[in-house]
């Protein structure tokens, strides 16, 4: 299949299928973020389980690893699950939901039921067996439903709730119940109290979503701390008591993904898998690769088997695997999910009709315009299939149990299929997916600015200057050759009639927004830092001078002098700093006159902040015109080491006398004016003005705009590298930190808890992820996480520090505030 016509194409004589390309594009990004994820994952036992949280990856059942935290009453106490759990309470909050969507479930009560669910699945075997009720009855097999409410309130409604008493409807959900979808918890909730009222008519497969480290990744974990918090641990109990496979009517396999990686596998061999809590990522040993190959092998049109796309152990298979397994357990054929089918309908046959991919979440997340399907065993043979695109939540909450709009859609098994969608639907999940695709289009260009650039002074012989078709060659090259450019970049300032682009200009507009108490902490530090270190600057200077003859001269000698001081900066922010320090007129770089000029700039513009300062720029800027009308600077500083005679420096008093000795009838300031701003020039507050301080305040109406410029373009950069760094590593960060929240489960920390979090990860983290390696200096660490205490209470919204860094594109490079 490609993008560049607005089709898939498929095999096995599917209809060429018409959808808008930013859905196509939607695609392309989902499979990119799932391999992603698998990637990252792979990297997470490197990471000191043993110290932060007690908890080992894959560690089998049962000892316990969890907690859930002590549970109390709420302002809000929400929906209340009447005990016991019967199906009458079940249907009452199903109706409930119906009515209420965004009304949570009691905490107390959810925590109960997850716990009574567990206890119901915990020693069921690997593979559950499930037969069609004889004389009246069905078996209705769900595919994925990612935690879309409204495709659960569809299915219900065509086949009637779960029951296992008068109509003998039995479940089979096949998976990934949580995932993409808003209403995760919610719909989990639902088909839990389902299976706790009618633990023989509910069954479920475990899922790649069923899966602590995907919780994190795709937001199932903040979603369950935003509305049910204490309770994500006990989900992770749960999904690892789940069974992996179902077998329907003794024919039918219900398995979520696929086969495995070697012949011959019997049902008695599933069996003896141990329940873990982790998907197995690296797998180790025979049950584990088993479990994996259940979770993520993928079926193909050919024989054989070779490696997938799902991460480096994932598997396609074809369809001699599939003949193999099903003629060794006597089995007829296999029913999975997982995946979308290529032609965005909800079934998908493949191997000669033997492999049927089931996926019920209808429009994915709202932009993915696909069909859901789920399907009905009566009789030992299958007698409904349902496509469906459910109604949205809002139409539920209007319409409830009653007959909705849309009608031959929410009981679309009249043959709906995406060829009806209207104009006006189309439209709006091309607009939803569009959004979504901008987003993550501007994180991998800001994450690949390197790569990018580089490209780009390849292609252009160095210039760094292509035109709008290079550009879109090397996003292909670089990012994704599959992903729609052309109608992305328009987005981000490419028009049609654009034609030479200096891409390092591009690219610097792409930025990730520094939260404005962070900028003012960091920059305030460290101005401070450097002030308490200018007397010491000096004495190294005077050091090196007396050991070399001269003091240091270029970048590379005042990065190593400066090492020396305790600025706080790591080794990479040091060199930055220096390297950018402005030279000389005479091409020399001379840091501590720059760095007192840096002091003199902003202790002039503190000084603004008082009344009596207000005057101060201007007071200053006619002194020194005044003064240099009669004198030239070095005149100056001659009357200057002239008056101060074997002192090293003149009193507040001495200086104004000097200004008024010098500019005669001309002083353009009163005496008190003029102490004021004497008493400003004062930056290390010793009571005096020093030879140093006389020259910054000479040199500030010149270099007062050039360091403030400087100030700022230095400053943020480093500040975009901190954030770059924690928005590429935001992943196993909040995987690192969910395992450190083990008292309070609502996702805040201490900020000591955060500091010895960060500095674990860097510590033991040394892959990069993105092309960017984990490193945060001391300083980044004292200021980023003060500024993230907004009300001083003591603790830090994890949330706040991970998701608050986001790339975004602003025109002209200019770095958003």
């Amino acid at each position: 299949f490609f993008f560049g016509d607005l089709h898939f194409t498929m095999e096995e004589g599917h209809d060429v299928v018409n959808i808008p390309r930013h859905v196509a594009a939607y695609h392309d990004k989902v499979v990119k973020e799932e391999r992603e994820f698998l990637m990252i994952k792979n990297s997470l036992r490197v990471l000191p389980q043993y110290q932060i949280g007690q908890f080992f990856v894959r560690r089998p059942l049962p000892e316990p690893v969890y907690k859930y935290g002590q549970l109390g009453p709420r302002k809000n106490p929400g929906f209340r699950l009447q005990f016991p759990i019967t199906p009458e309470s079940a249907h009452l909050y199903t109706q409930y939901l119906m009515g209420n969507p965004k009304v949570q479930m009691n905490e107390n009560d959810a925590a109960d039921m997850i716990l009574q669910a567990t206890k119901l699945m915990e020693g069921r075997p690997r593979i559950s067996d499930v037969a069609v009720p004889v004389h009246s009855g069905s078996v209705v097999v769900v595919g994925d439903i990612q935690g879309q409410l409204h495709d659960v309130f569809t299915i219900f409604q065509r086949f009637g709730p779960p029951s296992d008493t008068d109509t003998n409807m039995l479940y089979v959900f096949n998976g990934n119940m949580v995932g993409h979808g808003e209403m995760n918890v919610e719909t989990i909730l639902l088909l839990m109290t389902w299976f706790v009222a009618c633990p023989d008519a509910v069954n479920f497969n475990r899922g790649s979503m069923e899966d602590c480290a995907a919780n994190v990744y795709y937001g199932f974990e903040r979603e369950v701390r935003d509305k049910i918090p204490g309770c994500f641990d006990l989900f992770q109990e749960f999904w690892a008591v789940l069974p992996l496979a179902t077998v329907v009517q003794e024919t039918v396999f219900v398995v979520h993904s696929g086969l495995f990686s070697k012949d011959n596998v019997t049902l008695e061999m599933i069996n003896e898998i141990p329940c873990y809590r982790e998907i197995p990522s690296e797998p180790e040993d025979q049950h584990e690769r088993m479990m994996h190959d259940m979770l993520f092998s993928d079926p193909v049109p050919w024989d054989g088997r070779e490696y997938g796309h799902r991460g480096k152990h994932s598997m396609l298979y074809g369809p001699d695997v599939t003949m193999n397994f099903l003629e060794t357990n006597g089995l007829d054929r296999i029913i999975r999910s997982h995946e979308l089918p290529m032609d965005l309908g909800g079934q998908q046959f493949l191997h000669g009709g033997r492999v049927q991919t089931l996926f019920s979440a209808s429009n994915l997340a709202g932009c993915a315009a696909n069909m859901g399907c789920a399907l009905r065993f009566a009789g030992g043979t299958v007698s409904n299939v349902m496509e469906y695109v459910s109604a949205p939540l809002a139409d539920w909450y209007r319409y409830q149990m009653a007959t909705l709009p849309h009608q031959d859609r929410t009981q679309g098994y009249d043959g709906w299929g995406p060829g009806k969608w209207s104009e006006e639907e189309m439209a709006e999940t091309n607009l939803k997916a569009e959004q979504v695709n901008l987003e993550w289009a501007a994180a991998q260009i800001y994450m690949s600015k390197a790569s990018l650039l580089k490209r780009a002074l390849a292609r252009s012989e160095g210039s760094g200057t292509v035109d709008k078709y290079q550009l879109m060659d090397i996003l292909e090259e670089v990012i994704s050759p599959e992903f729609p450019w052309d109608i992305i970049v328009p987005f981000f300032g490419i028009k049609y009639d654009t034609m030479d682009i200096p891409m390092s200009k591009w690219l610097s507009c792409f930025q990730i927004s520094i939260p404005d108490l962070w900028a003012r902490v960091s920059r305030g530090r460290l101005l401070l830092a450097i002030a308490s270190q200018l007397d010491q600057l000096n004495l190294l200077v005077a050091q090196a001078t007396r050991h070399t003859g001269r003091p240091p001269i270029d970048a590379e000698a005042w990065t190593i002098l400066m090492s020396g001081l305790d600025l706080g900066l790591s080794e990479s922010q040091l060199k930055y700093f220096v390297e950018n320090i402005p030279p000389r007129p005479n091409g020399l770089v001379d840091v501590p006159e720059f760095l007192e000029a840096l002091e003199m700039h902003f202790a002039l513009l503190a000084a603004t902040d008082t009344e009596e300062g207000q005057d101060i720029p201007r007071a200053l800027n006619a002194v020194v015109k005044a003064m240099k009308q009669k004198h030239t600077a070095e005149e100056l500083l001659n009357v200057f080491a002239r008056l101060r005679g074997q002192r090293s420096s003149l009193s507040y008093d001495g200086v104004v006398d000097m200004i008024i000795t010098i500019c005669g009838d001309r002083v353009p300031a009163p005496p008190g004016a003029l102490k004021t701003l004497v008493e400003a020039m004062d930056i290390n507050n010793d009571g005096d003005i020093d030879v140093q301080e006389f020259v910054a305040a000479l040199n500030e109406t010149e270099q007062g705009p050039v360091v403030d410029a400087w100030w700022e373009r230095v400053t943020g950069t480093m500040m975009q590298e901190t954030a770059k760094c924690i928005f590429a590593h935001r992943f196993p960060l909040h995987w690192l930190f969910n395992r450190m929240d083990t008292n309070t489960l609502d996702g805040k920390l201490t900020p000591s808890e955060v500091h010895r979090g960060l500095a674990t990860y860097m510590a033991d983290y040394k892959a990069p992820l993105h092309g960017t390696r984990f490193c945060l200096s001391e300083f980044d660490m004292e200021t980023l996480l003060p500024a993230l205490d907004l009300e001083n209470t003591g603790v830090i919204h994890v949330d706040d520090l991970l998701n608050g860094f986001k790339p975004t594109y602003v025109p002209q490079g200019a770095i958003p505030r």
